[in-house]
């Protein structure tokens, strides 16, 4: 579903993605006064300036080499989260003492399901 996203929107971006793309251009460019700042993350732009400076795209594919990064951070991202949903419940079974079939909606994919699904409409992501 994620990599259905990235093509069909490979070509959309908004007001976010255009400032992460004008500061992965600066550090490209050494102008570390514009890429220093206290607002927007630090790390998807050197992500992002890493990737622009291998590929060298034209301007016309900047944005979808910027999609194309995202699906690998896109992957990161639900295996971290089911590494930490996995855990948290192995730990909650070792602390009660009950095992965890005798609670069958609390499975890490169908917590996991759930969480992703209501947190990405709240956000404006359709992975689901």
């Amino acid at each position: 579903m994620g990599l259905a996203q990235i093509v069909v929107g490979s070509n959309t971006f908004g007001p976010d993605p255009r400032s992460y793309m004008e500061l992965a251009r600066a550090i490209l460019r050494h102008d570390w006064a514009m890429a220093t700042n206290a607002y927007w993350s630090a790390l998807y732009p050197w992500l992002l300036a890493a990737v622009l400076g291998v590929v060298k795209p034209s301007l016309r594919w900047e944005f979808p080499v910027a999609h194309a990064l995202s699906f690998p951070m896109y992957l990161a991202a639900i295996a971290a989260f089911e590494f930490f949903w996995t855990s948290l419940l192995r730990l909650r079974e070792v602390l009660t003492g009950s095992p965890l079939r005798t609670y069958p909606f609390l499975q890490p994919r169908c917590g996991y399901w759930v969480i992703r699904c209501s947190s990405g409409r709240r956000w404006g992501i359709w992975f689901c």
